[in-house]
């Protein structure tokens, strides 16, 4: 049998972590698997729409990301302009889709719509016959995830059920999953103990997505606060922004550490009793996982604003509006630790930490159930023939 397919666009972190998880699953299960940067087989002028300019106008322009969601958010069998979009992209992947015809994985665990797109429109076209699984990476609903040709949807909540079926799809279809992370987020062990009196509040603040002015200003804002706060920051591969924060020099009570790219962020995430993040995702999705309260800022629109709202309205979170309403927030959360509590507490109910094993589950069934040998891979036959293939 050969190797599952996990492909997935670098627009964002979220989609690539989702697809690792996926594919560490598989590996727990005994299953092989690859995964795929779709982006990887298409010119340079589509990699930087899809990848650079996603990443520039997500920092800086959220008025243009909210009209592309808003144009996009449609059905495709009544859309013209998704379905031009897909003609497009269909043109600027043919490697891809070679790669696709050239292998025949047996199945495709999507974890971004434009992969998803392509082997629905070569399935409906009978250039593939595996089986279609969407992994929908957010806790609301864009239609551009919807495709004809797509077997099952693996979704973060009960509320996405319910949209999918309002748009015509069968229950059976739909796998209520979590948003899959590694497993290093899923065996996070923490003590839960209540804090009394006055006391330090470790803070973990993700800056590599938020804009450099922004990230500054929170920095000297809080430093106004004189709450004793131990702050850990993410600059992740932003150089330029870790150097202008080396140069900030926090007043006591508080303190900080600065760090670029991590590999440890379950570990900065088990340590910490507050985070400050924008409302990815898959960002959101680890955080419960740690059981952390999240202080949600920035949010590109409509995704990341949906995902803060179901953070805030399921009680795990706050979204908040501007700097002031952030300060605001977070030194209530200070003064209020009871209700901080109730906060992780909401987060470790809303964990799905065995997401990841649950979608390696539901795949492997399906292929017992089509009759494929699934105790016999092999990987000897599999030659990806494109340059986005990752082992």
């Amino acid at each position: 049998m050969r190797p599952f397919l996990i492909p997935y666009v670098t627009a964002g972190n979220g989609h690539r972590a989702a697809a690792m998880a996926v594919r560490e699953a598989f590996q727990k299960e005994g299953m092989p698997s690859i995964t795929v940067d779709v982006l990887n087989f298409a010119d340079k002028v589509f990699r930087m729409i899809y990848s650079n300019i996603y990443e520039m106008i997500g920092e800086h322009s959220h008025s243009s990301c909210g009209a592309i969601y808003r144009l996009t958010d449609q059905d495709r069998e009544k859309s013209s302009l998704l379905q031009l979009v897909d003609r497009l992209s269909e043109k600027s992947l043919k490697q891809f889709r070679d790669f696709i015809r050239d292998n025949e994985p047996p199945a495709a665990i999507c974890t971004h719509f434009l992969p998803q797109a392509i082997l629905c429109s070569m399935k409906l076209n009978g250039q593939y016959d595996g089986r279609i699984y969407s992994c929908i990476t957010d806790f609301d609903l864009h239609q551009m995830w919807v495709c004809q040709g797509v077997d099952n949807y693996f979704v973060a909540n009960e509320m996405m059920v319910d949209k999918l079926m309002d748009l015509g799809l069968e229950e059976e279809k739909i796998c209520v999953s979590g948003i899959p992370v590694l497993s290093k987020f899923s065996t996070i062990a923490r003590k839960r103990t209540s804090p009394g009196g006055k006391r330090r509040l470790r803070l973990l603040i993700s800056g590599s997505s938020v804009a450099d002015k922004k990230i500054l200003s929170l920095l000297e804002s809080l430093n106004k606060l004189e709450l004793p706060l131990d702050i850990d920051i993410i600059t992740g591969r932003n150089e330029s922004l870790y150097e202008r924060i080396s140069a900030i020099v926090m007043d006591p009570p508080m303190t900080m550490k600065i760090h670029g790219f991590v590999n440890n962020m379950e570990e900065l995430m088990a340590g910490s009793d507050l985070m400050i993040s924008k409302p990815g995702g898959l960002t959101i999705s680890e955080a419960l996982c740690a059981s952390l309260p999240m202080l949600l800022i920035s949010p590109i629109p409509f995704q990341e604003t949906k995902n803060a709202t179901f953070v805030e309205t399921q009680g795990a979170g706050l979204l908040c509006r501007d700097l002031t309403d952030l300060l605001h927030k977070l030194s209530w959360l200070y003064h209020n630790p009871s209700s901080l509590m109730k906060m992780r507490d909401r987060c470790y109910t809303l964990a799905c930490p065995m997401s990841a094993r649950t979608i390696a589950a539901r795949v492997l069934t399906d292929q017992k159930k089509s009759g494929e040998d699934v105790l016999q891979l092999d990987f000897s036959d599999f030659q990806p023939t494109g340059t986005g293939a990752g082992l």
